[in-house]
């Protein structure tokens, strides 16, 4: 028995399997599938998170039955899948499974009621039988024939049969075993809504139709089928199966090109769907996880972006002043995180927070260029240390502060820490970046 490998759907033949078993997919479509893989994995494979896979259904057929032709069974319960099917005919993984049950063959009729009547009709002596078929939209779409009523004439006469009619049919056939014959043949037809025949001689039976071996009605159906598009280059194999579970050579129809297809209930093609995508794909992009998957550095220019500190120092005494010290972008696009400033170990303010400013300035325009404060606004809220503090905390701007290559930041004090000895010295601003190389 053929079976598939894991990855790939490779056709794995059993003890005794023919090598054209499953379509002959062991040497055909097998090697169709290495000579991808091996492309891959040796002239074309990357990890840039690409891939040429077409992804697996993910909807299932819509069904919709009709009885308007086809030969599907009655009474059916009939189950659909499909795949995607590239140029190549490699298939991927098949759909969720769909099923619909076609209506149930209508039921036989009781036997009839028959009533020997002489001296009227041309039927001869003798013993007859009659038994009733149900027909549905044309006589030879019939159920079985009911059991048979006997009736027995002593002289020239006619049978009266009657019977009682069943709902959603179109009448019944009137089958009869003459004396001396040998089986019950065709007499007629009688439409839905009379219950009452007479058969009086002088209609003849069809000696070349005689009672059904099969109930043939409601077994014209047909299944239309709604199907997602196929990914562009790619159309869709379709599988049916009678027998939930068991999809073996269940093909009926290959390279559909449109959403839609109808199932007559034409004979499969011998070919059974893949457990498994089929179709290779490119390798996945690599995941960092601490270094497990790689070995090296990347080059800065690979690098989005990464942290870099800005450092001003104040040696000595705070002292009130406004940007003598500027430092100047390099990088191709920065943007501020937040400010901290921070006062020399054992330093702090002796009388009020010491208070700092960060301005930016445009690349070289003017002389000076023009500093605007990152922390502006109708009530800014600026960088300080508490008193008593020898470190303060990080302070956000209220905004997004971005720096193109040549633009400049500066720092301001503010406010020193005051006091008639004034104990605040060695500041330091540290202005915190996300940078672009």
């Amino acid at each position: 028995m053929t079976a598939w490998t894991q990855y790939f759907g490779l056709i794995e033949l059993g003890t005794g399997d023919n090598f054209y078993a499953n379509g002959a997919q062991f040497s055909t479509s097998d090697r169709v599938v290495i000579d991808a893989v091996l492309h891959l994995g040796a002239t074309a494979h990357v990890h840039d998170g690409a891939s040429s896979s077409a992804s697996n259904p993910s909807l299932a057929p819509t069904l919709v039955q009709s009885a308007t032709g086809g030969n599907i069974p009655a009474g059916t319960t009939v189950y659909y899948e499909y795949t995607f099917v590239n140029a190549i005919g490699l298939e991927t993984a098949p759909s969720s499974i769909s099923s619909i049950t076609t209506p149930a063959a209508i039921a036989s009729p009781s036997a009839p009621t028959v009533t020997p009547t002489t001296g009227t009709g041309t039927l001869p002596l003798g013993s007859y039988q009659y038994k009733l078929t149900n027909y549905q939209t044309i006589s030879t779409q019939e159920t079985l024939a009911s059991s048979a009523t006997v009736s027995i004439l002593t002289a020239e006469g006619e049978n009266v049969l009657t019977w009682t009619n069943t709902a959603g049919t179109g009448g019944v056939n009137i089958y009869q075993l003459a004396p001396g014959g040998s089986q019950f043949l065709w007499l007629t037809s009688v439409a839905y809504g009379t219950t009452t025949y007479t058969d009086n001689g002088g209609t003849g039976v069809n000696c070349n139709r005689s009672t059904p071996i099969s109930n043939t009605t409601n077994t014209q159906n047909e299944v239309a089928l709604t199907l997602q598009s196929p990914p562009a280059g790619f159309t869709t194999n379709l599988y049916r199966t009678y027998s939930s579970g068991l999809w073996g050579g269940s093909q009926i129809a290959t390279g559909v090109s449109g959403t839609t297809y109808t199932d007559t209930g034409t004979s499969a093609l011998g070919y059974t769907p893949p457990t498994t995508s089929r179709i290779p794909s490119d390798p996945p992009k690599i995941i960092l996880t601490g270094g497990a998957n790689v070995t090296g550095v990347l080059p800065t220019s690979m690098v989005a972006a990464f942290p870099f500190i800005v450092t001003f120092a104040f040696p000595g005494l705070v002292a009130e002043e406004n940007g003598l010290s500027v430092w100047v972008s390099p990088f191709t696009a920065c943007t501020v995180v937040n400010v901290r400033a921070s006062l020399g170990v054992g330093s702090t303010p002796a009388a009020r927070n010491v208070v700092v400013d960060v301005t930016k300035g445009p690349a070289i325009s003017g002389n000076p260029p023009t500093f605007t404060s990152i922390f502006g606004g109708a009530t800014p809220v600026y960088p300080f240390v508490p008193v008593g503090e020898e470190i303060g905390a990080t302070q956000a701007p209220p905004g997004t502060v971005t720096l193109a290559a040549g633009d400049a930041l500066a720092v301001n004090i503010l406010q020193n820490g005051g006091g008639a000895t004034p104990t605040d010295e060695y500041l330091t601003v540290h202005i915190y970046l996300l940078v672009t190389p």
